[in-house]
């Protein structure tokens, strides 16, 4: 795939970069619809029963690693939340940068702040891709 992308223009790549956010937060908004069927009272809930099963010396292995799934979905549920309220300004910030680049043309028509801002967004980029690759 990162072979077809070098031969597409800038208005296919927005494009496809649009269609793959879009597609993100649809995957997003599924997983967040699943997770609030869980509620963080009911976690808490579950929290106290196991850890009470802890104090009384029950099934002290699988409590510990209940307790530390419970605190894997709690954290993954609030940080799918934070990053569905960035996905729209994701989106918006893709528009912006496409009518600016339309507006402007090439590279060599952009202002001294906005070739920092391609360096920072490339820069935030590259460390987006190294955390879906670890």
């Amino acid at each position: 795939m990162p072979g077809d992308l070098k031969s597409l223009s800038i208005s296919d790549l927005f494009s496809k970069l649009h269609r793959m956010i879009s597609d993100f937060i649809e995957t997003i908004d599924e997983t967040i619809r699943d997770n609030r069927q869980i509620g963080l009272d009911d976690i808490k809930s579950l929290r106290a029963h196991i850890t009470s099963r802890l104090q009384k010396n029950e099934d002290i292995e699988e409590n510990k690693k209940l307790l530390k799934v419970l605190d894997l979905f709690a954290t993954n549920k609030a940080v799918m939340e934070l990053i569905r309220a960035d996905a729209d300004d994701w989106l918006d910030f893709l528009e912006a940068i496409k009518k600016r680049l339309e507006q402007k043309g090439d590279e060599s028509d952009l202002t001294r702040e906005e070739l920092q801002d391609i360096e920072k967004a490339k820069k935030l980029t590259q460390e987006i891709r190294a955390m879906i690759r670890k």
